[in-house]
């Protein structure tokens, strides 16, 4: 236990510094040793402004009769659109709205804006997304911080509205904008963002194509002896996401391009020791905290027991997780944001990062997710499983596992693993399938099992080959699954899952026909935030009925 009570105590203070003591540090650090940035507003560099598009036909005359507003020289002004292939009429609106249009084949955005940079000549090169606006005075105060000769890299402030325009900036957005802003007084920042920014094109340096320019330039921009800096005056302003699943969505996308740059794009070589301070803080903490609060919860499991504290530390984990789930705004977005890290993790561990993207087609957590959570279950459950096993084992001698053909997704069948819990052979006496509460087959090491559902963890296993997933419809025999209707054969649409939106509304109590009900449902609506509203609300399903019985069963 002294070492799981150590690795505890490091995540923990990972986390509080990463978190809640750097941000302090960086702010009592930035009043008293403040790094000036010296700044023009009478000088106007000739500017390159660049907007990457991939099918922007909605919104690209927006775009650019916004950017043709701006208060700086039109002279001093070159409007390009690189072209990611748009396959719609973004070439010929851009075209016609006057800004020089650069066709690129499919390659992804940092393709397309290496291209327009090697093809175009202002001393100073400004990038912009298609669905973003500036203030009008953004680019003369974006671009006055080139005056210092140290600045290479300057970023602007995104404003996130609503539909109505109104500020929608929650209290995170604000936080890391306000940590944003002491990292620059500082040194530099350690992140950008892709709304509004500029590098001076001595100092441009074409990344690798998976990685982006809101994380690698500020970095690449130190390792040259260079500054990169933020500038809050310099507005941007975007639509915020619809919903936190779509959020969700983009975190993970962002993330896995993130994780590709911290774990191969050598950032820490030839850092000044503060801002290596600053990346290893702001940066690669902040992105291990999902799998740090994993760790933290599966350690602090285990050390239940060993003092108070601990049994205090669970509570306000379990807190956290339940205020996300009952939607309080901050703890949902940052549980929603802290996971995302992870299935990103998992995601660029398994398949690397594309160049390019196309809209998800669901908001369920994905496969990745699934790894992620079985591996880490499986685990910490591990010692349980073999005393389990060994249980039942020594009962009647029988083998510990059971197995058993269940019907998957799309009516593909698989082995199910299960510790056994009834006489070898129960299959061929008495109900057959259907199990009565006090069945005489079920062995006394079993009652405990199917009472606790531990009988249902080898099933992690069965995750983790991509029979099943965590969440989805319980897996069900093929003389059930032939007499379904078509509504009903809906639930083999999804992987069949460990626990369910059926499960936690009853499990076995409820009739056949309203558990299936409930299934259609979930496959109807999926989602990631409805995926954690199960895995929350399992623990508590865990205690209610097990047994199927004449009500609830299904008897062949």
């Amino acid at each position: 236990m002294i070492v799981a009570a150590v690795l505890f105590w490091l995540c923990f203070a990972a986390l509080a510094w990463t978190h809640v003591l750097y941000p302090l540090a960086a702010r009592v650090l930035a009043v008293v040793r403040t790094r000036p940035i010296r700044t023009d507003d009478a000088v106007f560099p000739t500017v390159t402004l660049i907007v990457t598009a991939h099918d922007e036909e909605p919104v690209i005359e927006r775009r650019l009769a916004n950017l043709q507003a701006l208060d700086y020289p039109a002279d001093r002004v070159e409007l390009v659109v690189t072209s990611d292939n748009s396959t719609d009429r973004t070439d010929e609106l851009a075209e016609a709205a006057g800004a020089r249009v650069i066709r690129n084949p499919r390659g992804g955005k940092v393709a397309a804006q290496n291209n327009a940079v090697r093809q175009t000549t202002g001393e100073i090169v400004a990038f912009s997304d298609a669905n973003s606006t500036w203030a009008p005075d953004a680019l003369r105060r974006l671009v006055r911080n080139f005056a210092d000769p140290k600045v290479a890299y300057a970023c602007g402030r995104l404003n996130i509205q609503s539909e109505d325009g109104r500020n929608k900036e929650g209290v995170y957005w604000r936080y890391e904008l306000a940590l944003r802003a002491d990292e620059s007084r500082l040194d530099s920042v350690t992140g950008g963002n892709g709304s509004i920014y500029a590098v001076r094109r001595e100092d441009y340096v074409e990344v690798d194509p998976r990685f982006g320019h809101d994380l690698s330039l500020p970095y690449l921009m130190v390792q040259r002896g260079r500054r990169a800096v933020y500038e809050p005056e310099a507005n941007a302003f975007e639509k915020a996401t619809p919903t936190n699943e779509d959020e969700y969505r983009r975190k993970v996308r962002m993330f896995e391009h993130c994780w590709a740059i911290v774990l191969e794009g050598k950032m820490l070589r030839r850092l000044r020791p503060l801002y290596l301070l600053e990346v290893l803080s702001h940066r690669h903490l902040r992105y291990a905290s999902g799998v740090l609060h994993v760790l933290l919860l599966g350690l602090n499991i285990a050390l239940l027991g060993q003092g108070t504290v601990y049994a205090v530390t669970l509570g306000l984990q379990l807190g956290l997780l339940l205020a996300a789930l009952v939607g309080v705004g901050i703890a949902r977005y940052y549980v929603l944001v802290s996971w995302a890290t992870v299935v990103a993790l998992v995601n660029y561990l398994r398949r690397g990062v594309p160049t390019t993207w196309e809209p998800a087609e669901g908001t369920r957590v994905n496969r990745a997710a699934d790894v992620a959570i079985a591996g880490t279950v499986l685990v910490a459950a591990s010692p349980l499983i073999g005393l389990a096993a060994l249980a039942a084992k020594l009962e009647d001698r029988g083998p510990m596992l059971y197995r058993q053909t269940r019907v998957g997704k799309n009516g593909v069948d698989f082995e199910l693993l299960k510790l056994r819990t009834m006489v070898v052979g129960a299959e061929t006496m008495g109900a057959g399938y259907a199990i009565d509460e006090g069945d005489s087959r079920i062995t006394r090491a079993g009652r405990i099992l199917r009472r606790l559902s531990l009988d249902e963890l080898p099933q992690l296993w069965n995750v983790i080959r991509g029979d099943m997933s965590v969440i989805g419809p319980r897996p069900t025999l093929r003389y059930q699954v032939e007499r379904y209707n078509a509504s009903q054969a809906r639930r083999l649409d999804v992987k069949p899952g460990i626990t369910g939106w059926a499960q936690v509304h009853g499990r076995a109590s409820l009739p056949w026909a309203e558990r299936i009900e409930l299934d259609v449902w979930y496959v109807e609506h999926r989602s990631a935030w409805l995926d954690l509203k199960i895995l929350a609300k399992t623990p508590l399903a865990l205690f209610s009925g097990t047994y199927r019985g004449a009500t609830g069963g299904w008897r062949a």
